[in-house]
């Protein structure tokens, strides 16, 4: 179990030394972080909860870097363009990630990249978010988005028939 962790410490490390150029001042900032990070983990994995994987999350960035660079673009334009429509609303979306999954929390965090899309509130199994225009549009975006929150905790493919409740 030590060796694992010590592992994971030293591969985190790594990755670290490497994104810094081998500045070892950044460890002040990084060693903390690197070893909580890699407490977090070995915990996760021990309980038999989901852990991200490099490969996951390398596939996810350039569909988060995409969706908030569009979304910026969307909230800016529709701001200093007055005559294009903004119909603000409140959706009521139903979440179809695992009630105790830490994706839950991610997926309503990563709403707000989304175009004109904001999460309001959060109960139980439904998440209340703010948008500014197009509501079925809005659905199956985060239908889209949860679908990609669900494959990079490594969660089961959401059912197709599913979709966001209103």
């Amino acid at each position: 179990m030590a060796a694992t962790l010590l592992t994971r410490v030293a591969m985190l490390g790594s990755l670290w030394w490497v994104l810094t150029d081998g500045d070892g001042s950044a460890f002040l900032f990084g060693g903390p972080v690197i070893v909580v990070v890699a407490g977090w983990q070995f915990r996760e994995t021990r309980t038999g909860g989901r852990t991200l994987r490099l490969w996951r999350v390398v596939v996810f960035a350039p569909f988060y870097l995409w969706r908030s660079l569009t979304g910026g673009c969307d909230v800016a334009w529709r701001a200093l363009h007055w005559h294009l429509p903004i119909e603000p609303n409140v959706l009521r979306y139903r979440f179809h990630l695992p009630a105790d999954s830490p994706a839950r929390v991610f997926f309503a965090n990563a709403v707000s990249l989304l175009p004109g899309t904001l999460s309001a509130s959060w109960q139980g199994d439904e998440l209340q978010i703010h948008i500014l225009a197009d509501g079925e549009r809005s659905f199956s975006r985060l239908r889209e988005l949860e679908d990609r929150v669900a494959s990079l905790f490594g969660h089961e493919p959401l059912s197709p028939e599913g979709g966001a409740g209103r």
